[in-house]
């Protein structure tokens, strides 16, 4: 820009600045002279002229610019119409605070009060009040309190409204430059949006769904709200809200209220449905997935039902559990865990044996359903009937124990169902009347490369949506009832007996061909003798317990504690007692007497020298002697 006479290097400036905004440069842009005044003498910065060298290099073009500059030169009077107030709003919070920060809000107030002249701008008022509005915003000011603050210092020709008026247009527009909302906005969203948990001693933060520690807390909110700390202002709000704990309900899903009562105390359900929109469309790679897992038709439409349940009805617990066995990998059950999982969100989860067992198990307060992938336990006794025993547990209680790190156990109420997957056809012991586990191979080769490629690609895409839709829209089948045990399983027996491999087996063998210990004059077999026999023989049994099933699945009978008596190799008679079994010729024991039938078990033990001397040596005696419940 040109004036055609010496003019303030503010003029000069307002005027640039104008025109830089006209333009939309970015307030960054740099404009020269870079200050309104400088002292006597004092030279500005140097910067290159737009002719700079064409009085060497083009004479021409020289003259013909300073004809143009003749013709766009300016008045002073020019100048003087840019010499409005201004504007800090295209500037961040920081960069204000850094701006003018020799003047403070008491420098404004007292230079608003004296009627002083805007530094460089001139004006008495409305430059200074956008400053004071600016710096109240940045400090995080409520608009209640700029408003005050401003209307007590309003100008002498303004009426109130008109006042108020202006400072509002002013405090909007910083509002929207410094991207800084309101802090009563702010607090009374911080009330409704935060919990604090009582039993956790942390925050809930209800928009995000998310736990946060208090310095989380104060870090996040202090600054907008205004305060210094965001906790505080929380212990001292008469408006916040306090709960027990989390609870995890989707049947009581409230998308207003997140806070369920129950027996007179505040909870937060943590349940929210997954977002996923319902589209109508083709499934036909699906249906090709599932006829090819599943070619028995009524385990198809099992698992079929089961998953319509978890669409349909989300918060009811199944009383039994899906296991899904393939000897082949990557057959395609993740495939079809991965639709469930899209289905339902964050209320599915995969975990593995030991998260599952972990005394933690968040996953009862926070999932509807949870994928056991991977099921197999080490092969130990002891770690299968853990398994057994734990997921029975929680696959038909609703009341569980729970225990976090550092926290004592509580009870807690789950509507989590259970899936397995599992390579090994021994994945659990299970008993062969089991009615908590529905049990299946799938005994299929895995499919062309190109047709799992094909099907997640179609599900990344509307494929998900389209499942969603056939699953809302779904018939469960009329004999399906969640609440039942399991139906009859395809497979149950056959992982029963694969699963006690190998002592079920070598036994079983042994019994069926009469061979050692089995032999066709051992009518009663002593689990202790049983015991020592299996010791001797190699074959690893942890306990005499561990035989109890085996022993009645191979038709014997339990008939208690037998006594019996034996000369002592030096002199006097000794007495015993084991818990005898009857294996064969039950009939021939009936009517005798516990003594009897443990005095003939051994007579024909002292008969036959079968390499076990169970009551004579150390080790017997101190492991087995009088232990009556072996």
């Amino acid at each position: 820009m040109y004036a055609s006479e010496f003019i303030p290097a503010s003029l000069m400036r307002n005027g640039l600045a104008h025109h830089r905004d006209l333009l939309k440069l970015d307030a960054k842009v740099e404009i020269f002279p870079k200050q309104d005044e400088s002292g006597e003498w004092a030279v500005g910065n140097g910067i290159k002229l737009p002719c700079h060298g064409a009085l060497k290099d083009n004479v021409k073009f020289l003259e013909q610019h300073l004809i143009k500059t003749d013709e766009f030169s300016k008045p002073i009077e020019f100048f003087r119409g840019f010499a409005v107030e201004k504007k800090f709003l295209t500037e961040s919070v920081k960069d204000l605070k850094e701006k003018d920060k020799e003047y403070s809000t008491k420098d404004i107030i007292k230079a608003l009060k004296n009627k002083d002249e805007f530094p460089g701008k001139g004006g008495t008022w409305d430059n200074w009040i956008t400053l004071l509005i600016a710096k109240l915003v940045g400090v995080g000011k409520t608009d209640k309190e700029i408003l005050t603050q401003c209307l007590k210092l309003k100008h002498e020709d303004h009426t109130e409204e008109e006042t108020r008026s202006d400072v509002q247009t002013k405090l909007n527009r910083a509002r929207e430059k410094f991207k800084v909302n309101d802090s009563d906005e702010v607090r009374k969203r911080f009330t409704e949006q935060v919990i604090y948990l009582l039993d956790q001693c942390k925050y809930f933060d209800v928009k995000k769904n998310k736990l946060y520690k208090p310095d989380a807390i104060k870090i996040s909110w202090s600054a907008k709200m205004g305060v210094a700390d965001a906790t505080t202002f929380f212990k001292n709000s008469r408006s916040t809200i306090e709960a027990e704990d989390f609870i995890y309900d989707p049947i009581k899903y409230d998308p207003n209220n997140p806070l369920i009562k129950q027996s007179e105390l505040l909870f937060i359900n943590k349940y929210k449905p997954h977002s996923l929109e319902a589209i109508e469309g083709d499934i036909s790679l699906f249906t090709t997935l599932m006829d090819h897992l599943f070619t028995d038709e009524s385990a198809k439409e099992f698992i079929l039902d089961y998953i319509t349940i978890l669409i349909q009805q989300p918060g009811v617990k199944c009383r039994f559990a899906p296991i899904i066995q393939s000897s082949e990998f990557q057959i395609g059950k993740g495939s079809l865990w991965r639709c469930i999982k899209l289905m339902l969100g964050e209320n599915a989860q995969k975990v593995d044996v030991k998260e599952a067992l972990d005394k933690a198990k968040d996953f009862l307060q926070s999932r509807q359903i949870v994928l056991i992938d991977e099921m197999k336990s080490s092969g130990k006794w002891e770690e299968r009937e853990e398994i057994l025993n734990e997921f029975k547990l929680f696959i038909t209680e609703e009341e569980q124990s729970q225990r976090k790190l550092f926290v004592d156990y509580k009870a807690i109420t789950t509507c989590t169902n259970f899936m397995f997957f599992t390579n090994f056809k021994n994945a659990l012991t299970l008993p062969e009347n089991e009615q908590r586990y529905w049990v299946y191979f799938c005994d299929v080769p895995r499919l062309n490369q190109t047709f799992y490629k094909d099907f997640h690609k179609w599900l990344d895409g509307e494929g998900k949506n389209h499942l969603l839709h056939y699953f809302r829209n779904r018939i469960i089948s009329e004999g399906f009832d969640p609440k039942d045990v399991a139906p009859k399983s395809p497979n149950l027996i056959d992982m029963s007996k694969q699963a006690q491999r190998p002592l079920m087996a070598e036994l079983e063998d042994r019994f069926n061909e009469m061979l050692p210990p089995f032999q066709d004059f051992r009518d009663l077999i002593p689990t202790t003798w049983l015991m020592a026999w299996c010791k001797k023989n190699k074959i690893k049994v942890s306990r005499p317990n561990d035989l109890f099933p085996i022993l009645e699945r191979l038709g014997g009978v339990n008939i208690g504690q037998c006594e019996m008596t034996k000369a002592r190799s030096g002199g006097g008679i000794s007495k015993h007692k084991l818990t005898m079994w009857v294996m064969r010729n039950h009939k021939k024991f009936d009517g005798k007497s516990n003594r009897e039938t443990g005095q003939i078990w051994m007579d024909d033990y002292l008969s036959v020298d079968d390499g076990i001397n169970l009551f004579d040596d150390a080790i017997s005696n101190s492991n087995y002697k009088d232990r009556g419940n072996h």
